[in-house]
């Protein structure tokens, strides 16, 4: 008995010539739909099509074996059912070859069989993830050493800014971040620039106007919430009957300084607030 498709998956099944786009919850039978649409493709009784000549790309080994075996066994069962049928017997020969892949499988696929349009040496290979790991650190090593030989004054800024002590593996974990970010990004060189192009200000009133430095007093904001109400709730505590008095006094003096500095938050002075010493 074959299976009973809902409206919804007979249409993405049955539909022709235009590109469609399928959403739906995890388990809610995704995979046997599109199974069953490039069935529908291969056996089509008026266009039939070639196993070889569709792709089909998953995220994952496991999701496209998964898929091919499937395809696989309803080949099998219809020409079980047919095996005079020429078409799928074809098709059970072609399945073999067929482009049932991952994305990155499809690239190595298209770059294996035309290296030479790219001028790419035949011999090459995907490296392994430790591979990468230590290339990354050779480059790592020789970009810090050369920038700590050209001495640029931003350079030493940022390193005595974030490096802590003799080592510098706090700007060595931002670049790796940085970049583990913009190539996230399907155009990671633009989306660098359009980082950069936030901290370039010309005055003052710029600068007091940018996203991350409303970002940063809204932040101070969060915190001195938090540091005045505890203070408060501690004062309560020591003004309790038999409560730790003798602490009021200090509490009295933290938030007489927690609201100086929201003075200065509030008239937006930066300097005046990044010169308050750690409370």
């Amino acid at each position: 008995m074959g299976m009973k498709w809902t409206e919804e998956q007979s249409k993405v099944i049955t539909l022709r010539d235009r590109n469609i786009l399928v959403s739906a919850a995890a388990g809610s039978g995704k995979t046997a739909v599109l199974v069953q649409r490039i069935l529908s493709k291969i056996m089509d009784p008026d266009r039939p099509v070639d196993i070889d000549r569709l792709l089909i790309m998953t995220f994952t080994r496991a999701a496209a074996g998964e898929m091919k075996e499937r395809i696989s066994n309803s080949i099998d069962q219809a020409l079980y059912e047919n095996p005079d049928n020429e078409h799928l017997q074809r098709q059970a020969a072609l399945i073999h070859n067929a482009q049932i892949t991952t994305i990155d499988g499809f690239c190595s696929y298209i770059i294996r069989n035309y290296f030479h349009m790219v001028e790419l040496d035949p011999g090459y290979r995907t490296a392994e993830e430790g591979e990468l790991k230590l290339l990354q650190e050779d480059v790592m090593k020789d970009l810090l050493e050369e920038a700590y030989e050209k001495a640029d004054p931003k350079f030493l800024s940022l390193v005595e800014c974030y490096a802590s002590g003799k080592s510098d593996d706090e700007i060595r974990d931002m670049v790796y971040k940085l970049y583990q970010a913009a190539m996230s990004h399907p155009y990671p060189e633009e989306w660098l620039e359009e980082c950069m192009e936030v901290y370039r200000v010309q005055t003052i009133e710029e600068l007091r106007e940018t996203s991350w430095i409303q970002l940063l007093w809204e932040t101070l904001d969060e915190k001195l919430d938090q540091a005045e109400a505890l203070t408060e709730s501690a004062r309560k505590i020591c003004n309790e009957p038999d409560g730790p008095y003798f602490y009021d006094e200090a509490l009295v003096d933290d938030l007489n300084f927690w609201r100086e500095v929201r003075r200065c938050r509030e008239n937006k002075d930066y300097d005046k607030v990044a010169d308050f010493p750690d409370a």
